[in-house]
């Protein structure tokens, strides 16, 4: 505020607030509600109608905002923020936004997560899609990823990582048990030519499936056989990490950069964190509950329900998504969660 009373703005803190004033809204919002927001705080009060529509109509050449006119019969234009394109452009536009602004990260609202869920067909009645809600939630550079490709193709990615870092030695075996079988059926099964469409590393093969991938193999002698039963042991190995470790490392790799570019939100690497600990921590109640680990089943139903305790101390918190905070208790909002999920548990 100067000598006379008036407020001096910061670059681009109008748009920037008028940006949040329509992620904050459910829906499209009129023009005249917007200015009634920017009044309700003080260091906006002086602020008139012309300003605001400078503004917003600013925003709406940069792409980062719609127009929808004759909403109502009265004459106040609305606008709303409805696609993954708006959202890529508020990025470029305001590539500084987190840092400058660092509670209106454009990944803290739920209508800019919903957007992409939206667009790239996630769903959040699915369990894991609400983890990966809570994810986008946590981390602005994991947000800004999936503004610009979809979750399948960064995980391809992560589980080329994992095969090359962390996976390569289990890769390398596995390959190696493989080629000893090769190696010993050329010398049994002199004609017989493999296909060049025999994948390796096809994902989810029971033994008896994974077996049968090789029935063409006319003779197969007990070293052969051997060697199978090595592969497949590797195999089921790399299966089940393949199931867990591209997203740890998608996550990780995403924090990372986070703190890099000091975006590191309070409760991200403790999400992280509790995340991986889970499947310790429901092993450890199987033990106790089936000691002969009979039940698979119930190793997995135990690991989601810990799952879903750390899903709902972060909805407490951040209270989002919003249609599961509907107390402050975590535990009402865990047992929420039970009843939404209780088929896929």
């Amino acid at each position: 505020m100067d000598e006379k009373g008036n407020y001096h703005f910061e670059k681009n803190e109008i748009k920037i607030n008028a940006i949040i004033f329509i992620l904050e809204n459910e829906g499209k919002i009129s023009e005249s509600d917007i200015l009634a927001k920017f009044k309700e705080k003080d260091r906006f009060k002086e602020i008139n109608q012309s300003t605001v529509n400078r503004h917003l109509k600013s925003l709406f050449e940069l792409g980062c905002i719609e127009k929808l006119s004759n909403v109502t019969k009265n004459r106040s234009n609305y606008w709303d923020i409805s696609k993954i394109e708006q959202l890529k452009n508020i990025r470029r536009e305001f590539p500084n936004i987190g840092r400058e602004f660092p509670d209106k990260r454009i990944n803290s609202y739920e209508r800019s997560i919903m957007i992409v869920f939206n667009e790239r067909g996630y769903d959040i009645n699915k369990m894991e899609g609400l983890g990966f809600f809570i994810e986008l939630l946590l981390s602005a550079s994991l947000f800004d990823a999936f503004l610009d490709e979809d979750y399948y193709g960064l995980r391809k990615k992560a589980m080329k990582i994992y095969l090359k870092g962390e996976g390569y030695i289990k890769t390398v075996n596995y390959e190696h048990h493989f080629e000893n079988f090769l190696k010993m059926s050329e010398e049994v099964n002199p004609g017989y030519k493999i296909s060049p469409f025999f994948e390796i590393y096809q994902r989810h093969l029971s033994k008896e499936v994974f077996f049968k991938l090789f029935e063409d193999f006319q003779i197969k002698t007990d070293e052969m056989i051997k060697e199978l039963e090595e592969a497949y042991k590797i195999y089921k190995k790399i299966d089940e990490d393949l199931d867990i470790k591209p997203d740890n490392i998608l996550l990780e790799h995403f924090i990372n950069h986070d703190i890099f570019k000091e975006l590191e939100s309070p409760d991200e690497r403790r999400f992280f964190t509790d995340s991986k600990e889970c499947r310790s921590k429901a092993f450890k109640i199987w033990k106790e509950e089936d000691p002969s680990f009979k039940n698979v089943d119930r190793y997995i139903e135990l690991i989601n329900l810990e799952e879903l305790k750390v899903y709902s101390e972060i909805i407490q918190k951040y209270k989002k998504p919003s249609m599961f905070y509907l107390s402050e208790n975590p535990d009402t909002i865990f047992d929420m969660l039970k009843i939404a999920y209780k088929d896929q548990i």
